[in-house]
């Protein structure tokens, strides 16, 4: 019998994973919009983090766009 991680760190979309999937486990989500925020804690999301200037950055690029957060969790 599989057992489910304690916890996920979910960066990009949080929102399009299934909440089937992550029931019973805690979650931690990096967003790019605070609109996201209330919808991913109605979903079982206990930790929400905006990177509030992500969203403009991605808006219209055709590109991979680096997130700040990403670049930390690389450097560490």
């Amino acid at each position: 019998m599989e057992t489910a991680p304690a916890f996920a760190l979910i960066c990009g979309v949080p929102h399009a994973i299934s909440p089937e999937f992550t029931q019973g486990i805690e979650c931690f989500s990096v967003t790019n919009g605070p609109r996201q925020v209330e919808p991913l804690r109605e979903i079982g999301h206990q930790h929400v983090i905006v990177e509030i200037d992500l969203h403009p950055k991605t808006l219209g690029v055709r590109d991979i766009v680096e997130s700040e957060f990403g670049a930390v969790i690389r450097s560490l």
